[in-house]
């Protein structure tokens, strides 16, 4: 009888560890994606940065556009890196 019920709580311990892997690999994935997000927010971000640099003297204009896709980007940041934090 001993045996049995330990083969019975080896049985449901190794379901729940496939269970948990399970949730791992999909949790792994969703931090993964938002990784990549974060990182080409952060590219546009440098890439915008440096546009406006360029043409803060030419086009007053431009340079107002620019800074509000900047102020966008920073705050897809900062959604990113939260839904990292909470994940």
């Amino acid at each position: 009888m001993k045996v049995r019920q330990l083969a019975l709580r080896l049985d449901r311990a190794q379901k729940e560890r496939d269970k948990y892997l399970e949730e791992n690999n999909k949790l792994r994935t969703e931090l993964s994606k938002y990784s990549n997000k974060t990182n080409d927010l952060e590219n546009k971000l440098e890439r915008t940065t440096l546009a406006l640099e360029e043409k803060k003297e030419d086009d007053p204009e431009h340079s107002k556009k620019l800074r509000k896709e900047i102020e966008q980007y920073i705050k897809d940041i900062d959604k990113c890196i939260d839904r990292l934090k909470n994940s």
